[in-house]
């Protein structure tokens, strides 16, 4: 998954490439880069607008077909956080704190 976005709240796509098993190159669009993407290990973050090392992680990962097939695996785990059996218990938590003001 190739991310070029400059700003973005919660990328969707990401959590949907994981689930194919594909890493992800972004530009580093904000806070929910790092709670999407473990950097080296699900995918790259690059400093934003650095064109230059984007292209660098994207060959790396072209290059090296064990570096691509491990984070392939990491990310089919990550995408496993994200499944509603996973996050329904922390939605009810939260609205329950919230109804309790």
């Amino acid at each position: 998954n190739l991310n070029t976005s400059l700003f973005e709240g919660f990328n969707l796509s990401i959590l949907e490439s994981y689930e194919c098993g594909l890493p992800t190159v972004t530009f580093n669009f904000g806070e929910s880069a790092y709670e999407e993407i473990d950097n080296e290990s699900t995918g790259f973050i690059v400093e934003q607008n650095n064109k230059e090392e984007y292209i660098n992680k994207l060959k790396t990962l072209l290059d090296n077909e064990e570096l691509l097939m491990e984070m392939s695996n990491n990310s089919k785990e990550k995408a496993k956080n994200f499944k509603i059996e996973n996050i329904v218990h922390d939605w009810i938590k939260l609205f329950e704190e919230i109804d309790k003001d």
